[in-house]
């Protein structure tokens, strides 16, 4: 309510739980907040939790976190990135995926290829989410101040790291939405 008081059209959330595609409270909140205020686009991150629990090499389905599993809310995904030529690095070794093809196959050469990361749906009655994916690894991004962490990986600029997850992808999309609704002003 306070966001649409002020003004904003797009609100842009990168939290939530991971509930294996359920929809929750947190949802019907969420759902509740979008049909209350019909010219805000409200998205949220997809989530992290992108696994392959049988070790067959895919990413498991059903991995959506709340509120992301909402029926009128924009759910971002995670894609990989295009930084093939500057970073070489493999999902396996970073996150621990045992199975080829994800094992070995690069973090950030494919923007057409789901980050192994990225939850998947369906969700659990049967929608399909993500409804978009943008890039979410290594994405260049400020740094905090308060931090000596560097993330990802180190940039040479130091207020700058390289970071990722469907955190990163969800405002590059509100980023984007916001010069859609400026384009059709």
């Amino acid at each position: 309510d306070d966001a649409a008081a002020n003004g904003s059209h797009i609100h842009t959330n990168s939290w939530g739980a991971p509930v294996a595609g359920q929809y929750n409270a947190n949802s019907m909140q969420a759902d509740y907040s979008a049909r209350n205020h019909s010219g805000m686009l409200i998205l949220f991150a997809a989530g992290n939790s992108g696994v392959d629990s049988n070790s067959d090499g895919e990413i498991d389905d059903d991995s959506i976190g709340s509120p992301a599993t909402s029926k009128n809310v924009l759910t971002v995904g995670a894609s990989e990135n295009d930084r093939g030529s500057q970073i070489s690095s493999e999902w396996g070794p970073w996150f621990g995926y045992p199975t080829d093809p994800i094992n070995s196959d690069k973090i950030a050469n494919n923007t057409e290829g789901m980050a192994a990361f990225s939850s998947r749906g369906p969700v659990d009655d049967g929608r399909l989410k993500p409804d978009i994916s943008a890039p979410g690894t290594f994405i260049l991004s400020a740094k905090s101040r308060s931090t000596t962490q560097t993330g990802w990986l180190a940039h040479s600029n130091t207020d700058y790291t390289y970071m990722g997850g469907t955190s990163m992808a969800t405002p590059l999309t509100a980023g984007a939405a916001a010069l859609l609704y400026q384009h059709l002003d």
